[in-house]
C-alpha cells in the first residue's frame, strides 16, 4: 500500500513558488550563532520576574502541564 500524497499541480506550483521566496529570504538573512541569538533575545532578570518571556516558551494552551 502505497500512502504517498501526490500534489495537484496548483498546489505543487504554489509549493515551488513558496520555497522559492523563501529561499531568496532565507538568503538575505545573516547567519549568527547561537550565543549571538541568545545575547539578542535573552530577557533580563527584571524582565523575567514580570512574566516576559521568549515567545514559545513555557505555558502554551494544551500543555499537559498548564
Amino acid at each position: 500500500m502505497n500512502s504517498k500524497k501526490v500534489l495537484s499541480p496548483t498546489d505543487q506550483k504554489w509549493l515551488e513558488e513558496f520555497d522559492e521566496r523563501f529561499q531568496r529570504a532565507l538568503a538575505k538573512r545573516p547567519t549568527i550563532s547561537d550565543e549571538d541569538f541568545l545575547a539578542e533575545t535573552e530577557v533580563s532578570d527584571e524582565q523575567y520576574a514580570m512574566g516576559l518571556t521568549l515567545p514559545g516558551v513555557g505555558y502554551n494552551k494544551g500543555d499537559k502541564d498548564g
